[in-house]
């Protein structure tokens, strides 16, 4: 039994160890496999330690524009998720909202065009 309870200790020092020697904004290039707290599952294999400091790099770039609020209905999980960065990583849930949203019309650029073009069939059927 106090074999099991070394091992556990050591493998506890090392992670202690690696989290303390790495801050949470350093660049690193090592693939990462990360587990979900409640169900112990891997979440995706291929997400790089590289990739997620881009994204948050990218994220906390962004500068929101524009002063109109509007009311939005999310499915509990997204919100929880929302939750979880305000909170671990001070990210203010409105501007992960926003850039997802600006994020989708610059990969979409075509949505733009389709609906104006569905404005001006509009019009044309008033007229």
């Amino acid at each position: 039994m106090s074999k099991i309870r070394s091992i556990a200790d050591e493998i506890r020092e090392r992670i202690k160890a690696e989290s303390e020697a790495v801050p949470v904004l350093e660049k690193p290039a090592v693939p990462v496999v990360a587990k979900s707290a409640a169900k112990g599952k891997v979440v995706s294999a291929d997400v790089s330690q590289l990739k997620i400091y881009e994204f948050f790099e990218e994220l906390s770039a962004f500068r929101m524009e524009g002063t109109q609020k509007i009311v939005i209905r999310l499915d509990p999980a997204s919100m929880k998720l929302l939750k979880q960065l305000k909170f671990t990583r001070d990210i203010d849930m409105t501007k992960v909202i926003v850039f997802a949203f600006s994020k989708f019309l610059n990969e979409n650029h075509w949505l733009k065009a389709h609906v104006k073009e569905l404005l001006k069939k509009n019009d044309n059927e008033l007229d």
